[in-house]
């Protein structure tokens, strides 16, 4: 493949991996714990097994510590999964944006572009009120 084309497929793909991010609309950075109790109930000598209970643990920036909230249903269950895996998709985007840039730039740097022409080519795809 030559370089140009080179150059307009990573610029594509990096436009297709951006397009992903701006399409995940909620994520959790964290785990879910599963937990079981034993409780002794009145008048029963042995422990009865109770579970499992579920909670999303994550850290809290503005706080600085790990937080822990309750899962009481089961689509809270399931969001708090799809949460954790777009945040984990979106981890893997931004790996996937760092790496395409990198090879953008090398070959960029092999064609010999400069950057008044990178800035030509960018403002070219801008729209303009």
């Amino acid at each position: 493949m030559d370089t140009e084309r080179q150059i307009e497929h990573l610029e594509k793909q990096r436009g297709m991996i951006v397009q992903q991010m701006l399409d995940i609309r909620s994520m959790a950075k964290g785990k879910i714990t599963e937990q079981f109790l034993e409780v002794i109930r009145k008048g029963e000598s042995s422990p009865a097994h109770c579970g499992p209970y579920y909670s999303i643990v994550c850290w809290n920036a503005d706080k600085g510590k790990t937080q822990s909230k309750r899962l009481k249903t089961s689509e809270e269950l399931e969001r708090a999964k799809q949460d954790i895996e777009n945040y984990q998709r979106f981890d893997l985007l931004c790996k996937t944006y760092v790496q395409t840039t990198q090879q953008l730039s090398d070959a960029e740097r092999s064609a010999g572009v400069t950057t008044q022409e990178k800035k030509r080519k960018s403002c070219s795809r801008k729209i303009r009120k």
